[in-house]
């Protein structure tokens, strides 16, 4: 494997910890998917096709912003339909399809909430705010700042109902993040040997990109044929997922032409600088605050639990409902920005040339 080709890897390696510790150790459907190698070989591959093909897409095309970003979250929040088939019989609530034999309810809060966020949009953010290869601004965008709080209140709220266990809990979340650093610090190393300066340096080449698409496709047919093969879908239960997949793919494309707005471009929470040098530093800081509001959240919650456990289940539910909510509001919302005509910005006209000064008679 060549130098660049070696950092690329260890690139979307780091991607996949991210998203694995986000979406699977905070979910505590796999909270030892970093720490035990046979886990992680059974769970990784699931999101790492999905990071390597719309990573390399978004990288391409050099374009970052929110709704773009939540939308590849969409999609690949669509992959518990074919690969688990969750989204048609959800294995805690076998009977609780609604029309088309689907689970609205775990389509909408899992799909386009917690996979959507958790799986995708806050490593990406990640990635982009500490291991990009140029020099991060100063300070935390406001969206990682809410990633500080959100996540181990969430995470220590399901883990105790699902868990029950404080110590253990924080012991597997402080492990899994030593695992992520370590694998960042391999890619900080292996970067720098490939002299990796800009973003377009983490492109896939022309072949290693048919390969991640024929893996995408490998990772899908064989799960859809292997994994819960008795739960798939039936008559109008399959075209949802196909009218998702139309959606969100349309979405994208309108967004992609579009030319961002300069508001779009100021919101953006991180704007790149010019390349100085790529260290483990910035990352280390942030882990130091992430893994303090990890203990305090979850020792704060687990001596409620031990006092009153009902209430850490009712935290549980309420994030339950507000995630719902939440993509009832997100999902019209995206579909807005790619449709809603966008102003061309008006051009005001140069002001009037200033006529030289009139000599004065007499000088």
């Amino acid at each position: 494997m060549t130098p660049i080709g070696r950092a690329r890897f260890h690139f979307y390696l780091l991607f996949t910890a991210l998203g694995l510790f986000h979406a699977e150790v905070l979910s505590w459907s796999s909270p030892t998917v970093l720490l035990n190698p046979l886990v992680f070989w059974y769970v990784a591959p699931v999101y790492a096709v999905h990071y390597i093909v719309f990573g390399d897409i978004i990288l391409r095309r050099g374009r970052f912003d929110f709704w773009i970003l939540y939308a590849f979250g969409c999609l690949t929040g669509l992959y518990e339909f074919v690969i688990t088939k969750v989204y048609w019989s959800p294995p805690w609530n076998p009977t609780g399809q609604g029309p088309f034999g689907v689970a609205w309810f775990e389509l909408f809060m899992i799909g386009f909430v917690w996979h959507a966020f958790m799986s995708f949009y806050f490593p990406f953010r990640l990635l982009q705010k500490f291991f990009f290869p140029v020099r991060p601004p100063s300070g935390t965008p406001r969206d990682l700042r809410l990633l500080l709080f959100i996540a181990p209140v969430n995470a220590g709220a399901f883990g105790l109902a699902a868990v029950g266990n404080g110590p253990f809990m924080i012991a597997v979340v402080l492990a899994s993040l030593g695992v992520i650093t370590l694998v960042g610090a391999l890619y900080v190393r292996s970067a720098r040997l490939a002299n990796i300066t800009k973003t377009e340096d983490l492109v896939l080449s022309p072949r290693a990109r048919k390969y991640a698409i024929l893996s995408f496709a490998l990772v899908y047919a064989f799960t859809g044929i292997f994994l819960r093969p008795e739960f798939w879908g039936a008559g109008m239960g399959l075209l949802v997922p196909v009218l998702f997949y139309w959606l969100f793919g349309g979405v994208l494309i309108a967004l992609y032409s579009a030319r961002p707005t300069p508001a779009a471009l100021m919101a953006a929470p991180v704007a790149p600088e010019p390349f100085v040098s790529l260290t483990l530093q910035p990352w280390i800081q942030f882990l130091r605050r992430y893994s303090l509001h990890y203990a305090i959240a979850f020792g704060g919650l687990w001596l409620l639990w031990l006092v009153f456990a009902p209430l850490v289940g009712v935290i549980a539910i309420l994030f339950l409902v507000g995630a719902f909510g939440l993509s009832v509001y997100f999902v019209p919302r995206l579909v807005f920005e790619a449709v809603k005509p966008r102003r061309k910005p008006r051009l005001t006209p140069p002001p009037p040339p200033i006529a030289p000064p009139m000599p004065r008679l007499g000088s």
